[in-house]
């Protein structure tokens, strides 16, 4: 069924001004707007630290400067005082996060004193104008934080992830939970969404007879909704405010990237060709209904020019029918669009 090209086309570069500086974390908003952090040589070196040995240097807060825009309508904000080392960030119409994805301190929590106060936070928050305006714990392993446009926050998880979090019980046969005070060890949380005060809004709950969320592979974080392909099953799960919409048995399996136009109607899933040479993908394309993935087309990823990507994906982000990518160059962004 490879009977098309899918052809990826520039979407933005960093102007060339910021050239003396370090891109430190890169992202695409919920607007569509590349969102940059950048640090000087001197703080690049306490953000992102040689390694000399175990354990690495104590972390230590440091200087950056965020840049939101690219065409020549970039708007700078600089940030004193950046928490975390090797951050991941996003950004929304009305401040911006920065996430650390390991959080190992987490093992020194104690949940038979139940002190939250030794939960080692790992996101922190800031308005537009660079001020810290909170911080929360976010469990260990963050593989993706995302924004959402109502200014929501979403980490999805790697595998090996865990996380302290509070015991919830599930209100009828919905998928509303009520949330209380003592926490429990949850392996493989798979995917949250918190409000910028820490509080969980709603979070996956492991099932392997319906949805099995070892890992989230794909995460695209929409308008109104947000739709995730999680290992082991690979099935495209639909979500809203009010939770798990609908699972759809998806035949793509091992899918990294998923786009989904804004009617529901059509999706698009990206994964590394079964030769698995570097920067080698397959598109396929597919039609959506009530019931499973339904296939329609599928062709190689290929460059504006034609050729192959030189390498696999460094970051990707996808919103609604858009997928986001880079590849070497941290400042340059290509886009997939349905």
């Amino acid at each position: 069924m490879l009977n098309r090209t899918f052809a990826l086309r520039p979407w933005s570069r960093l102007d060339a001004r910021y050239d003396h500086l370090n891109v430190l974390a890169t992202s695409v908003n919920p607007a569509g707007t590349p969102v940059t952090l950048l640090v000087d040589a001197a703080n690049a070196a306490v953000a992102q630290p040689e390694p000399r040995g175990v354990p690495f240097p104590r972390e230590q807060p440091y200087d950056a400067l965020l840049v939101i825009g690219h065409g020549g309508e970039e708007a700078e904000i600089p940030v004193s005082g950046v928490p975390y080392r090797y951050p991941c960030i996003d950004a929304w119409s009305g401040g911006f996060a920065v996430a650390k994805a390991r959080n190992l301190a987490q093992r020194d929590y104690d949940p038979v004193n139940g002190d939250d106060s030794r939960l080692p936070h790992n996101v922190a928050t800031f308005d537009l104008l660079g001020a810290q305006n909170g911080s929360f714990y976010a469990g260990d392993a963050i593989e993706t934080l995302s924004f959402d446009e109502a200014g929501t926050i979403w980490t999805s998880y790697f595998d090996e992830a865990s996380a302290w979090l509070p015991v919830r019980q599930r209100q009828g046969r919905t998928e509303t939970f009520a949330f209380g005070k003592a926490r429990v060890l949850v392996h493989m949380p798979g995917l949250i969404r918190w409000n910028r005060r820490g509080e969980i809004l709603w979070a996956a709950v492991h099932d392997p007879m319906t949805v099995d969320w070892c890992d989230c592979y794909a995460l695209n974080v929409g308008v109104h909704r947000t739709w995730a392909c999680p290992y082991t099953g690979f099935p495209l799960v639909d979500i809203d405010d009010a939770g798990i919409r609908l699972v759809r048995r998806n035949p793509v399996r091992s899918s990294g990237a998923v786009a989904v136009d804004e009617s529901g109607n059509r999706a698009a899933f990206v994964k590394a060709a079964a030769e698995r040479i570097p920067g080698r993908y397959v598109v396929t394309e597919c039609r959506l209904a009530d019931g499973p993935v339904e296939p329609v087309a599928a062709g190689p990823l290929s460059m504006p020019d034609g050729t192959d990507p030189s390498c696999w994906f460094k970051r990707k982000v996808a919103r609604d029918g858009r997928i986001w990518v880079q590849f070497e160059d941290p400042r340059a962004w290509y886009l997939l669009e349905l």
